[in-house]
């Protein structure tokens, strides 16, 4: 865990040093606010695949829709599933 944001954002690095940003939605903020920098944590989100035709560029962006809660700190309560939508 490298970010935990109030205005619904995290970034975390996995084991190959890859860089996600994740928005989550502020009902789930109190589900999250036990995180702390450094923490490991395996989350499950959704991703959307955004092709911007002008510069011939895909763009990966991600939503939160749980945490493990085998991976988060003690006192941290698991994240409501959020009903999945691609689009």
């Amino acid at each position: 865990m490298e970010l935990i944001s109030s205005a619904g954002k995290l970034q975390i690095r996995n084991g190959e040093g890859e860089l996600f940003k994740i928005r989550f939605s502020k009902k789930m903020y109190q589900a999250v606010q036990p995180l702390r920098m450094g923490d490991t944590v395996r989350l499950l989100a959704n991703e959307k695949m955004v092709f911007n035709s002008a510069t011939q560029e895909e763009k990966k962006s991600y939503s939160l829709i749980s945490i493990d809660t085998q991976s988060t700190p003690s006192g941290a309560s698991p994240l409501p599933a959020e009903e999945s939508h691609n689009e």
